[in-house]
This record gives C-alpha cells, sequence and structure tokens, in this order.
C-alpha cells in the first residue's frame, strides 16, 4: 500500500481537524443574477419585485446583485440588508421602475427611513468644534470602531415670527448633527477620529449622542437607474451604512428626493445623476441628514 505523501497529509489531517470542530469553510463569493437565477423578467411589463427579493434573500457577505440589462417593473418596496455586497447594473444598462406609489423609498440600502439608534445620552460639558473628544453623563456602551450620532436641538420654525430664520440651535426639534467613528473610550468619555464640525452644548441646545445600531458596512451600488415613474415621493435611500460607495447610480422621476441617506459614515458618492425630483416634502431632490465624512 502506497503512502501519503508530506503534503498530502497536511492536507487530509486540516481536514479532518475541521470536520471534527464542526467548523465550515468560508462560502465563495456569488453573482446572483436576477434574471438568470431568480426568474426575473426585466422587459418592463412584468412584475418582477417577487423574483428580485428572492435573489436579495440569498445574498451573503462578498456576493453581487447583478442586474442585466433591461428594465425592472416593481410594484412593493425593495430592501437590502447584508453588509459587502455589490449591487450592479450592468454599465448601467438597468434600471429599476416603480410602479407602487405612494411614499415609498421603494429601494432602500440599510434601514428604511433612518438609521437606528441607541438610547440618547446628554454631554456633561460643552464639547468644541475641532474637538476629537466629548463626554456623556452615562455610558453610551460603545467600543472601538462603533458609530455615534452627535446631535442637538433645534428651531421650532412654525412659531418663528422673526424676518427669515434664527441661527441658533434650541431644545425643541433636531437642529444639527453628524456620525463619529469612535477611536477609543475612557469611562465616559468618547475619542473619535474624526473633528467634530460644530460646538455641541447640553445647557444651550440639548446636545445628546446616540450609538448607531447594527449598521451596515461595505456596500457597493453601482452604474444602475431607479426610476419612480412620478408617482412616488422617495427614490433610493441609503440608512445606517458606513464604509460604502455610491458611483454611477441615476435616480429620476421622484416627487420627493431622489436620493435620501439619513445616518451614514464615510460613505462616497460619485457620478450621480438625479432628474425630475424635489417639487414637495420639503422641495429637496436630495437629501443628506446625519452624517460623517461624507
Amino acid at each position: 500500500m502506497k503512502s501519503l505523501s508530506p503534503r498530502r497529509t497536511s492536507h487530509v489531517l486540516l481536514l479532518t481537524l475541521l470536520i471534527l470542530c464542526g467548523l465550515q469553510l468560508p462560502a465563495l463569493a456569488t453573482i446572483r443574477n436576477v434574471k438568470t437565477n431568480c426568474g426575473a423578467a426585466g422587459d418592463g411589463s412584468t412584475d418582477d419585485t417577487s423574483a428580485i427579493k428572492t435573489c436579495i434573500g440569498l445574498l451573503v457577505s462578498g456576493d453581487t446583485l447583478e442586474f442585466p440589462a433591461g428594465t425592472y417593473k416593481v410594484s412593493s418596496q425593495l430592501t437590502i440588508n447584508v453588509s459587502n455586497v455589490t449591487i450592479d447594473g450592468s454599465n448601467n444598462t438597468a434600471t429599476i421602475l416603480y410602479t407602487g406609489g405612494g411614499v415609498g423609498p421603494f429601494f432602500v440600502v440599510g434601514a428604511v427611513n433612518q438609521a437606528s439608534w441607541g438610547t440618547a445620552v446628554a454631554l456633561t460639558a460643552v464639547a468644541n468644534e475641532l474637538s476629537n473628544s466629548f463626554t456623556t453623563v452615562s455610558s453610551l456602551g460603545v467600543n472601538a470602531g462603533d458609530y455615534v450620532l452627535m446631535q442637538q436641538g433645534g428651531q421650532d420654525y412654525s412659531t418663528d415670527t422673526a424676518p427669515g430664520h434664527p441661527a441658533n440651535c434650541d431644545p425643541t426639534s433636531v437642529c444639527r448633527g453628524e456620525v463619529l467613528k469612535v477611536q477609543s473610550v475612557n469611562s465616559n468619555t468618547i475619542t473619535v477620529t474624526t473633528a467634530l464640525h460644530d460646538t455641541y452644548n447640553p445647557s444651550v441646545n440639548a446636545a445628546r449622542a446616540q450609538k448607531m445600531l447594527n449598521p451596515v458596512s461595505g456596500v457597493t451600488v453601482q452604474n444602475i437607474t431607479f426610476d419612480g415613474n412620478g408617482t412616488v415621493d422617495y427614490g433610493f435611500e441609503i440608512n445606517g451604512v458606513v464604509n460604502s460607495t455610491i458611483n454611477g447610480v441615476t435616480s429620476k422621476n421622484t416627487i420627493g428626493s431622489a436620493l435620501y441617506s439619513w445616518g451614514a459614515f464615510n460613505s462616497t458618492w460619485s457620478n450621480i445623476t438625479v432628474t425630475g425630483a424635489g417639487s414637495e416634502n420639503c422641495g429637496e431632490a436630495v437629501a443628506f441628514l446625519q452624517q460623517g465624512r461624507l
């Protein structure tokens, strides 16, 4: 009987060890083609909602959701909440056409409407503009690498009788805020990776901090068109997403914002086209709120 070579023996022993320890080899990245893998038609008349949702349900980290050339009619919201995936529109030959009407949005990456936040905790003292740290009255429950929202109160414009709008912030509503990445934690003092862009005063404008919950990271959306068909308020949204890239995206034909992002850090937007948007809902064709390192 032949004996195994040392290299082959080591491979056999490694495989045996993996099996005995109940470990699994990492899954290979997969292209999920909405036509060939999930049965979407992409002909502009067939409702492809169910087929696309099937492919979305298959996504795991490292995968690509591929839309070959075509127009994909959808009638309800599509939501992708998986990190490290790519949504690709095949060199901008693919269009997601929404026919469901209503408020929308009809294509969401991350959380719906806005990022999810932990309990708001007040600051113990003023955190000055360009500072890299702040202290809260109790623990935020964060560690290095987490993300936090620094926010302060806002002016209630419904009672504003002065010409124009005052520049100051007060505790009546949301005014200004930004997302920060935690560098280190020492008791209730948080050091962050980027300097504050405003002065946050707990006694004047109700300054407080919140942890970002369950952020989605490392998403790429590229070379695809989102068409709201002129009947939906909001189009493409990306909320609670960090370290991501949006490139070569067209969003159009919405009543309100064609692009909307609430809560993000280190997201790169490039080669973006917006048309036929922003006539209602505050008149914003594009809305970016609570961003950091945009």
